[in-house]
């Protein structure tokens, strides 16, 4: 859906229901991604500067439903994790491969954890892998909360800063998303190229 469509629908309703909206896209953009939940946030954060709603109830419900998703799908990975890997249905990645991304989840998991809400595109992903890796879950529900919190405080920060001109946020988001995920590919295909480098001297 354009998110022209969705603010002109957010603008018309009454308040409880901007609040159950900015729950639902922080929840849902962890599970489905994409989405346009950062720039809702980011349109939502405009409606607090025109008092429409309330900085602490947005910002409350939109960390609640970005942790509640991450832990979703964190759970997912926890408990169909090794079943899909098992059976081989990630047919892009080798088990051998899939179980060394679990290795070094285990290791480096709880930092990805803090970071996962400023990598659009990758949270689901990330937070599978996560519950995958079974690290543990009271230390990664602390930390995907704060990632929350602090992604939600900005995106609503920048609603309110810009006002009216929230929309140009949007372009910025998007060109964000797209540097991220670059960057994040360039470091896997780095990783590769060196394992294969290795594997050649070790022969």
């Amino acid at each position: 859906m354009d998110i022209e469509v969705i603010v002109n629908h957010i603008s018309n309703v009454a308040p409880i229901y901007i609040y159950v909206i900015a729950f639902l896209f922080s929840y849902v953009e962890n599970i489905f991604p994409p989405s346009p939940s950062d720039a809702v946030l980011v349109f939502i954060g405009y409606l607090v500067a025109v008092s429409k709603v309330h900085f602490l109830p947005v910002l409350l419900v939109s960390t609640f439903g970005g942790a509640l998703g991450y832990l979703t799908m964190y759970k997912l990975g926890q408990i169909f994790g090794n079943r899909v890997v098992e059976k081989g249905k990630l047919k892009f990645i080798s088990l051998e491969r899939i179980h060394k991304i679990e290795q070094w989840f285990s290791k480096y998991g709880y930092w990805v954890v803090v970071g996962n809400r400023f990598l659009p595109g990758t949270r689901a992903v990330i937070s599978f892998f996560n519950g995958l890796s079974n690290l543990n879950l009271t230390v990664t529900a602390i930390l995907c909360t704060v990632s929350s919190l602090a992604w939600s405080a900005l995106l609503i920060g920048f609603g309110m800063a810009f006002g009216k001109q929230w929309i140009y946020i949007e372009d910025y988001l998007n060109r964000y998303a797209i540097l991220v995920t670059c960057i994040i590919g360039m470091v896997i295909l780095v990783f590769i190229i060196r394992k294969n480098i290795n594997k050649k001297k070790n022969k």
